[in-house]
């Protein structure tokens, strides 16, 4: 099978950035970027980066079509992990034993369950690979997610924590932005999930005892929910779906994707998708206040240089750690005519 063709795909640098403007009457994105920076750990001066992502235009040469991933990985082979799904989980989103590249092309893009089947496929394809690889995934997983579009196609799919959220306007003024976020944040809280992983004999509570631990006034910790075996303190994931984690996934822990499909339509101007260190500082609608500034001029560079530095900023002012950051935007033209479905 032949892979998708990529633009860019990236996670080796402590700092970098990528933009990329689109000329055309029939692609509707109008201009991309992405910016990923290292974090900080002070007992850790030597970490990696652990997050990654890809661009990919044209997958499966799919005209004006558009791949978009964010991976956060964790653990102490995160990195190796996050680097895999990266490099592998663009091929598998368009692989199948029973299509050729052809028929693959066509029913994704007209039969909305086809398209489905096949992202669901491709991440469980990917968390195979994982588990043949030659690191060790005890401990170790990333996030993922997804956005594929195409003329008015949005299709999302996400594990983990990372997010995508995009905005509309029909005044293109930045403080008017209405925002809608399209993934869901797997957390172990969540009533789906917390169900799933007691089936699975796991246990969901935050860690006691720990000094980044936030306690309150009755000494009931505050810290995120984490995923743990009833009898043992590991493996504290502070989330219910990854990519990985192989420890974690005995105890309900998944990698099935949420999928979500939507139709953009000429008010939609602007998509972020993120790692969590975005979304742990900043909320959806300040992010789509500092992106959507620079709306105007579609210069997605300088959004996500800017969100980024707004992030770093308020992780200096929570304490001494940064979470690696990574950040991709993108804005519209005037969408096409044509309808897929």
């Amino acid at each position: 099978r032949r892979p998708p063709r990529s633009t860019l795909s990236s996670s080796s640098a402590a700092s970098d950035v990528y933009k990329r403007q689109v000329h055309g009457s029939l692609d509707k994105v109008s201009a991309y970027a992405v910016k990923s920076q290292m974090g900080k750990i002070i007992t850790k001066p030597n970490k990696p980066n652990q997050d990654a992502y890809f661009i990919i235009k044209n997958p499966i040469d799919i005209e004006n079509g558009y791949l978009f991933g964010v991976m956060d990985g964790h653990g102490l082979f995160g990195k190796e992990v996050s680097s895999l799904v990266k490099t592998r989980l663009p091929a598998n989103l368009f692989s199948s034993s029973s299509h050729n590249v052809t028929e693959v092309r066509q029913s994704f893009l007209l039969n909305p369950d086809f398209r489905a089947s096949l992202i669901k496929s491709g991440y469980e394809k990917t968390n195979e690979e994982l588990s043949r690889s030659p690191f060790d995934i005890s401990y170790s997983g990333t996030t993922s997610v997804t956005v594929f579009t195409h003329e008015s196609l949005l299709l999302c799919a996400n594990v983990g924590d990372s997010r995508a959220i995009i905005a509309s306007t029909h005044n293109e003024d930045p403080l008017q932005w209405h925002v809608q976020q399209i993934t869901t944040d797997h957390k172990p809280e969540l009533l789906h999930e917390y169900q799933r992983i007691l089936m699975h004999n796991g246990r969901v509570e935050a860690l006691r005892g720990k000094s980044w631990c936030e306690v309150d006034a009755s000494g009931r910790a505050m810290g995120p929910r984490r995923v743990w075996m009833k009898s043992k303190n590991c493996p504290g994931l502070a989330m219910s779906r990854a990519l990985g984690d192989a420890v974690a996934s005995k105890l309900g822990v998944i990698s099935v994707p949420d999928i979500f499909e939507i139709r953009v339509n000429e008010g939609h101007k602007v998509l972020v998708i993120a790692s969590d260190g975005i979304w742990g500082v900043l909320s959806n609608e300040e992010v789509m206040r500092v992106a959507g500034s620079f709306y105007r001029a579609k210069d997605a560079e300088k959004a996500c240089k800017a969100l980024v530095q707004r992030a770093t900023a308020v992780w200096n002012k929570l304490g001494e750690n940064i979470d690696d950051i990574t950040a991709v935007s993108y804005t519209h033209l005037t969408l096409p005519t044509k309808r897929i479905v």
